[in-house]
């Protein structure tokens, strides 16, 4: 049996790039279960088990009617009626409800008609016996509201004891949802796996260990405020949200969805790249680990999803005996760069920093924006992140940042 029809969680989602198969997994799952199962395919339609007839619904007493198949065609046909059982009728009263909200528009968009028939097909088909709903791309052609219905109606089909796999390529109704990991089946090249949620805390543990390793064999001073970032995993609530705040997020969502991610440091990097996201030939997302402390962290996640990495950072060129000992951000750079020569990921690397490496003068942009000094010394940060948007508007300077992450692009990766 597949992982889609292993039922120990009610609610599963499938997520994959295009081509994994998450389609025909649904399809081979349904045959697997059709007798208590329907799949809805992308279009709204549903593909309905052979034993499965159409009825009518009698709602002041919450039954089924449909004409006994051996009556047709005789003069006095049979009708058979059967009651609908108190979880199906919560189902069918939800779907009635937005059946008749929708009703209201005389001329239906494609997503409200989709979203009238998903509902119509628990209104018209018995369901006394149906256990498990397989939906194939539900958000389809659906705007931010109707994502919002959909998935209040996946919750309600939770509750009422139902079982729903979900193949799906929107970060948005993950997000709305905060779909755990654990809850995910994961596709690549037809293979299906889960990433359990000990399984993350591990892959944490064990990052945190390496940079430790190293800032003791390199006799590096501890920086306080890493050292408690390290050591999340000993503060169960602190990593739960750390957990919620940075792998149940749409960011975070939006690179399930590629084979290609990169991991940027700086603010200044991510405004310059995501700038340009949409003109690299090939497929990739942008991810914003929030510190440099957890990027190896997020390296053994993407691994995890067998995602293809490219890790920007900063130089550490600070010298021994020069200001202040060196302390725990050397080590994450060293384990980066160990990271590379295993060939895990791909190390680009700005020296001494983004606008030092491409000779972007942030004072004159300031000055060309209208800004007094003053005003410049305070928004540092911001003027940081305007500098780099303004500098890579520019074509030239725009191919020589992707030349030196990316290299010569091709449709294959390549790690140099």
């Amino acid at each position: 049996m597949s992982l889609i029809n292993d039922f120990p969680k009610p609610l599963n989602f499938l997520v994959g790039v295009n081509g994994s198969g998450k389609t025909y997994a649904l399809n081979k799952a349904l045959k697997e279960q059709e007798q208590r199962a329907i799949l809805i395919a992308e279009d709204g339609m549903p593909i309905i088990p052979r034993h499965l007839n159409k009825v009518t619904i009698d709602f002041d007493n919450m039954s089924y009617s449909y004409l006994d198949e051996g009556s047709r065609g005789q003069s006095r046909k049979v009708v058979e009626e059967e009651n609908v059982s108190e979880k199906v009728s919560n189902i069918i009263l939800f779907c009635k409800d937005i059946m008749k909200k929708l009703s209201l528009f005389k001329k239906k968009s494609k997503g409200q008609e989709k979203l009238y028939n998903m509902m119509e097909i628990f209104t018209s088909y018995n369901l006394n016996n149906i256990k498990i709903i397989y939906f194939d791309e539900p958000e389809n052609f659906l705007d931010e509201e109707f994502l919002k219905v959909i998935a209040e109606f996946f919750k309600v089909l939770i509750e009422n004891d139902f079982v729903v796999r979900v193949a799906t390529h929107n970060s948005r109704l993950l997000n709305i949802l905060k779909v755990r990991l654990e809850d995910i089946i994961f596709f690549n090249a037809h293979s299906q796996f889960h990433v359990l949620t000990d399984e993350v805390k591990g892959l944490y543990c064990e990052a945190s260990a390496e940079i430790e390793k190293i800032r003791e064999e390199e006799n590096l001073q501890t920086d306080a405020s890493i050292q408690y970032k390290l050591n999340l995993t000993n503060n169960q609530f602190a990593f739960d949200n750390f957990i919620e705040q940075n792998l149940q997020s749409e960011e975070f969502y939006r690179c399930l969805f590629y084979n290609k991610i990169i991991i940027s440091e700086g603010a200044s990097d991510i405004v310059a790249l995501s700038s340009m996201k949409n003109e690299f030939e090939n497929s990739l997302e942008i991810f914003n680990p929030n510190g440099k402390t957890f990027i190896p962290f997020f390296v053994k996640i993407f691994l995890k999803f067998k995602k293809e990495i490219i890790v920007i950072i900063d130089e550490d060129n600070l010298l021994p005996g020069e200001g202040s000992p060196l302390k725990h951000p050397f080590a994450i750079t060293h384990l980066l760069k160990l990271y590379k020569e295993k060939n895990e990921i791909k190390l680009v690397i700005h020296t001494p920093d983004l606008e030092g490496f491409y000779n972007i003068n942030i004072s004159q942009i300031g000055t060309d924006l209208g800004m007094s000094n003053a005003v410049k010394d305070r928004n540092k940060g911001w003027l940081k992140s305007l500098a780099a948007f303004v500098f890579f508007r520019d074509e030239i300077n725009k191919e020589q940042l992707k030349r030196h992450i990316l290299g010569r692009q091709t449709g294959n990766f390549e790690f140099i």
